[in-house]
């Protein structure tokens, strides 16, 4: 997919889109998501702008997800094991950096868009991934943490959040 990946940028920044890292300027691309903002904006209307990026993205989203599926047929155990390697160490890890559980957190992703995982959901994933930054656990605990606390706190809050996932799943499904 790096391939793909590097022409998709090398794409968009004809068009005059910026690709970033998921932080903005001067980031790396932390769990596969990017930043795409567009560079020229003088003498286009608002109206212009928004009517181009959506195109762009609609496009750029029918690449990625053929590109998935594609990734899934050519390496479909190694695509599974990954997945599922993700999911198990979530739910089970005691100690987890930002950046460990970014990437983890994307191959989840990944076995959500594939079907593979159902017990969450992107919805799920995105609320997990606003909570275990590092300023996210200090404000939740209310104190300035040393990383391997914030490690420690960010793998527990994982583990609590997809544990409850779950079993609300596991529960829905027994009261059919």
């Amino acid at each position: 997919l790096g391939g793909r990946i590097k022409s998709t940028v090398e794409g968009l920044q004809k068009l005059n889109f910026a690709v970033r890292g998921r932080y903005g300027e001067h980031s790396k691309s932390q769990g596969n998501l990017f930043q795409i903002s567009n560079q020229l904006t003088l003498g286009i209307s608002e109206a212009d702008l928004i009517n181009d990026l959506q195109s762009m993205l609609q496009q750029l989203i029918e690449q990625e997800r053929q590109a998935r599926q594609e990734l899934y047929r050519q390496q479909r155990p190694i695509i599974e094991d990954r997945v599922m390697r993700a999911y198990g160490i979530l739910t089970a890890a005691r100690l987890m950096s930002t950046q460990e559980a970014e990437q983890l957190l994307s191959d989840l992703r990944l076995g959500i868009s594939l079907e593979l995982i159902c017990s969450v959901n992107h919805s799920d994933i995105n609320r997990i991934e606003a909570t275990i930054g590092p300023a996210s656990i200090q404000k939740t605990k209310g104190r300035l943490m040393s990383p391997d606390e914030r490690d420690q706190e960010r793998a527990a809050v994982i583990r609590s959040l997809l544990d409850k996932k779950t079993k609300n799943k596991s529960d829905s499904q027994t009261a059919d």
